[in-house]
C-alpha cells in the first residue's frame, strides 16, 4: 500500500488555491491512503472546500507532530513492503524576506531524515515567480533531498534552472484535473464577469490599478458593440483581498451598463453557478481563467503579459496566446474582435487542452508512483 502525507497548508481565503488543492487530492486517492495534515489553523470550510473525507483528515497539534507521524509510518512500512511519500501542495513562491528564507531553510532540515528511512518528497503545482538570492540559494538546498521537483509552467521552469534546481520538470497546473469529467457547454447569455486584483504580486501600484481600469473598459465597449448594445455586466471575486477593488469597479462601471455586484466571495461549489451564467470572463487572476470555461464561459486574460508570467506563461504554453490581451497593448479592439467571433473554437481548444494536460499530469504522478 501507498501512504500518502499531504500538506494543507496554503491561502485559506483563495478560492483558487483551494480549486488545485482539491484537483490534486482526488487525484492522488487512486494511489494510496490519503493522511492529511489538517492542523488546527487550517478552517474546517476550507477542508471541505479541498473535498478531504474525516477518515483522510489528521489533526497534528504542531509540525514536529506531523514530522513523527511520518517517520512512524515510515518505519512501520518497511516492515509491510509499503511505500510512504509527502507531498507539498501547489501555489506560488516569490520574493524572499528573511523570515521566508530562514522558514525555508529549516523546513528542509528534515528531508534528509525522511530520505534515510525511505520517504519519497514531491513538490508539484508550483509556480516560481522573481525571489531573493538568498531565497533561490534555500531552495536550491531544499531541492537537493526532493525525490520530484515539479513546476506548473515554462517560465518557473527557466527559474529554477537558473537559480540551481537540477532536478525540476514541468508538469501542468492542477486545475486541469478538477471537476475532470464535467459536461462542457457552452453559455449564450450577454452577460460579461469582471473578476480583477489590484496588483500582480501583493503591493498596490496606482499605474497598475489605473491601466487595467482603462483597459477594462476598452475590451468591454467593443464588447458591447459586438453584442449590439446588450450586454450586461457582473462583477465578482474569488479572493477575500480583492473585495475592495471589486467594489471600486462596480462603482466604475454601474452607471455604464446594467450591472450585477456580487458581494460575497466565490465559493468553490458556487463557481459553476456564477461561470455558468456568463459568456465572457474578464481576469488577471489565473484561476478565475483557468475554470470559468468548464462552465461554458471564454477567459480573456486582461494582464501585464511581461510581468504577470505565472498567467502569460500558462497561456502561451498551451498555446492559447490569443486569449491574452495587454493592459499595455493598444490593438485591444481588433483582439476583441477575434474573440467574439471565434469564441466556440477557443473554448474548444480549451477543452482540447485540458485533455491533453490532465493525460501529463496522470503520466506524471503514475511515473511518480510506479518508479
Amino acid at each position: 500500500m501507498n501512504h500518502i502525507f499531504y500538506q494543507t497548508k496554503t491561502k485559506f481565503t483563495n478560492t483558487g488555491d483551494a480549486l488545485i488543492n482539491n484537483g490534486l487530492i482526488n487525484t492522488l486517492r487512486k494511489y494510496g491512503k490519503l493522511h492529511a495534515n489538517c492542523s488546527k489553523d487550517v478552517p474546517g470550510e476550507f477542508l471541505s472546500a479541498l473535498g478531504i473525507m474525516d477518515e483522510e483528515r489528521i489533526n497534528y497539534e504542531s509540525e514536529f507532530a506531523f514530522i513523527k507521524s511520518v517517520i512512524k509510518c515510515a518505519r512501520k512500512s518497511k516492515k509491510n513492503n509499503d511505500r510512504v511519500y509527502v507531498f507539498s501542495g501547489p501555489g506560488d513562491m516569490y520574493g524572499g524576506g528573511i523570515k521566508l528564507v530562514v522558514r525555508n531553510f529549516i523546513s528542509g532540515l528534515i528531508f534528509p531524515v525522511f530520505r534515510l528511512y525511505g520517504v519519497t518528497i514531491v513538490r508539484i503545482g508550483r509556480s516560481v515567480g522573481p525571489i531573493s538570492k538568498l531565497m533561490a540559494l534555500s531552495e536550491r538546498i531544499r531541492s537537493i533531498f526532493l525525490s520530484y521537483y515539479y513546476v506548473r509552467d515554462s517560465k518557473s521552469l527557466e527559474r529554477c534552472r537558473k537559480h540551481g534546481i537540477k532536478k525540476v520538470k514541468f508538469c501542468p497546473d492542477m486545475s486541469w484535473v478538477y471537476h475532470r469529467d464535467h459536461e462542457k457547454k457552452i453559455n449564450h447569455t450577454n452577460t460579461v464577469m469582471l473578476n480583477m486584483r489590484n496588483s500582480i504580486f501583493d503591493d498596490l501600484d496606482d499605474t497598475f490599478v489605473e491601466q487595467t481600469l482603462k483597459s477594462c473598459e476598452y475590451v468591454l465597449c467593443k464588447l458591447n458593440s459586438c453584442m449590439q448594445n446588450q450586454m450586461k455586466l457582473c462583477v465578482a471575486y474569488q479572493i477575500d483581498e480583492d473585495k475592495e477593488f471589486s467594489e471600486k469597479i462596480y462603482n466604475y462601471f454601474k452607471d455604464k451598463y446594467p450591472t450585477e455586484y456580487i458581494g460575497n466571495q466565490m465559493k468553490l461549489d458556487e463557481l459553476e453557478n456564477y461561470y455558468g451564467g456568463v459568456d465572457f470572463h474578464i481576469s488577471n487572476r489565473m484561476h478565475s481563467l483557468l475554470v470559468g470555461y468548464k462552465y461554458g464561459s471564454l477567459p480573456i486574460a486582461l494582464i501585464d503579459t511581461k510581468t504577470h508570467t505565472k498567467i502569460s506563461a500558462t497561456f502561451i504554453d498551451c498555446n492559447l496566446f490569443e486569449l491574452m490581451i495587454d493592459i499595455y497593448d493598444s490593438d485591444t479592439e481588433n483582439k476583441v474582435d477575434f474573440l467574439f467571433n471565434n469564441r466556440e473554437d477557443l473554448i474548444q481548444r480549451l477543452i482540447s487542452c485540458e485533455k491533453d494536460n490532465q493525460t501529463k499530469i496522470d503520466e506524471t504522478l503514475d511515473f511518480i508512483f510506479n518508479s
